[in-house]
């Protein structure tokens, strides 16, 4: 896959990235066609030129970090610099690089959780970035104007993703460009904006086992779609109820229908601000535990499922989410950076002092459903799932599951189920993996479009029902503002 194509500034050649699986590599070529030359290998998606055509900027991981860190390489080849450190201030990678006109600063995003994020400026001959927004909101891509005064950026600050600018002096606050929604990726000339327009709609999907054990994996069913997204769905252990996150509102909220009928829909949260995410069902269909951010710090929260004021259960100033349950009700288990690195943490829901459960790497866990024993994945981005026991000890791999990732799996009484997408995607296989004989089996497909992120595979505990996100509608145009000032 051939992608973040950017043209050099003396018009003589084209960077880009090509996709291999999991990693890739930045290409160059003329404009006039011929062979392609290797620059260097890279994780990331996105390049950028300087502004004398000699040096690539672009987003790799340094060696034993989950983040993202922006880099130089020359355009010839050769060693690559890092140039940010987001590491060090412990936050979740950078993002979005571009160069100034006049070739002497680097401008970029910098993620505090995957949706939560600011701008930030660096002279390329210094390791010193400076803040330039505090907003703490989605931001999707950045250019300089061409004065290299100011950087027009997308963000959610007020909901929908609209287009605002910056002064780079840090002087001012941002402010909107009049006219402009739904976009992404900036881009600008002397007097020209060019912007994606975006617009994707993620509706819930659910596949039933039919009398005779089977699914019927071309037909799964939609549940309350919206023009807008819905993610994350999970039912209520009583079966009479489906939570999930949506944007219908204009930002993510928890809301929660009447299952199977999809009707009585109910927002349960009004933060209006950051994301809403994981929602999670107590044992005793009551309560549901979600991640929130709020000012930008990701904390768990606990609501009721009638409604009512969301409940901090977390405070740190370090992010808290993927919330769950233990089998008994008492305990909520949740990722944390607090020390440093991302951990699954275990605290009790009535209060008290948590305690950590892993140490090498924990992004979020499901309790097995003998309460004995707790499996998680470890990052983001790292394949395979781990168990330990529930109050800690010795950490093992589970054999044969290295195509799962965060997000597109789940577990049911007998065994763990989840969505494979190192296949043609689609169809991505569903596949099931048994506690008792150890066996692997692909069950079912998944026909639509998943991306992993936002799946937030779920199958009630006997397996009879597998519900997913899938992307169903997405529509990405170009849009030309001209006489842009």
């Amino acid at each position: 896959m051939d992608k973040s194509p950017a043209w050099s500034p003396d018009g003589r050649q084209i960077a880009f990235i090509r996709r291999k699986g999991s990693s890739g590599e930045i290409l160059l070529i003329s404009p006039t066609g011929g062979p392609e030359h290797k620059v260097i290998e890279t994780v990331g998606t996105l390049v950028a030129w300087s502004a004398d055509s000699q040096t690539l900027a672009f987003i790799d991981r340094a060696a034993g970090e989950d983040g993202h860190s922006i880099f130089l390489v020359p355009a010839a080849g050769g060693a690559k610099r890092q140039l940010t450190f987001p590491a060090a201030e412990k936050t979740y990678g950078d993002s979005s690089p571009a160069i100034s006109p006049d070739g002497r600063t680097l401008a970029f995003v910098r993620h505090l959780t995957y949706d939560v994020a600011d701008i930030f400026v660096q002279p390329l001959d210094s390791m010193k970035a400076r803040r330039l927004t505090f907003d703490k909101r989605q931001i999707r891509g950045l250019a300089w104007t061409s004065d290299g005064k100011e950087l027009i950026f997308a963000s959610n600050r007020n909901g929908r993703h609209q287009l605002w600018r910056v002064n780079v002096s840090g002087t001012a606050q941002p402010t909107v460009v009049d006219g402009i929604t739904e976009a992404r990726s900036p881009a600008v000339s002397t007097s020209r904006l060019v912007y994606q327009a975006l617009t994707e709609d993620y509706d819930i999907r659910l596949l039933n086992r039919g009398a005779d054990g089977a699914w019927n994996a071309s037909k799964p069913s939609s549940f309350a779609a919206s023009i807008r997204d819905e993610q994350n769905p999970s039912v209520s252990p009583d079966g009479r109820r489906l939570s999930f996150v949506s944007d219908r509102s204009g930002w993510f909220e928890v809301w929660v229908c009447a299952y199977p009928e999809a009707s009585d829909c109910r927002q349960l949260t009004s933060f209006r601000q950051g994301y809403v995410g994981s929602p999670r069902w107590s044992p005793d269909s009551q309560r549901i535990a979600f991640d929130a951010r709020v000012d930008g710090n990701a904390d768990i929260y606990l609501v009721r499922a009638d409604g009512g004021q969301p409940v901090p259960l977390t405070h740190e100033s370090s992010v808290e989410s993927r919330a769950s349950w233990s089998a008994d009700g008492r305990s909520i288990y949740f990722r944390s950076d607090r020390t440093g690195t991302h951990q699954i943490w275990k605290m009790p829901v009535a209060g008290g002092a948590p305690s950590q459960i892993t140490t090498h790497g924990g992004f979020e866990a499901l309790e097995a459903p003998d309460g004995r024993s707790l499996y998680y994945v470890q990052g983001r981005y790292t394949r395979g799932l781990w168990s330990v026991p529930v109050d800690g000890g010795q950490e093992t791999r589970v054999s044969g599951l290295g195509s799962l990732t965060a997000s597109s799996w789940t577990l049911i009484d007998n065994g763990i189920l989840w969505i494979d997408d190192t296949a043609s995607n689609p169809p991505a296989p569903i596949r099931f993996y048994d506690f008792a004989t150890h066996e692997l089996s692909k069950i079912a497909e998944v026909p639509g479009y998943v991306i992993p992120s936002a799946i937030g595979f779920y199958a009630v505990r006997n397996g009879a029902v597998m519900m997913w996100s899938q992307l169903d509608r997405s529509t990405h145009d170009l849009m030309l503002v001209e006489r842009f000032r």
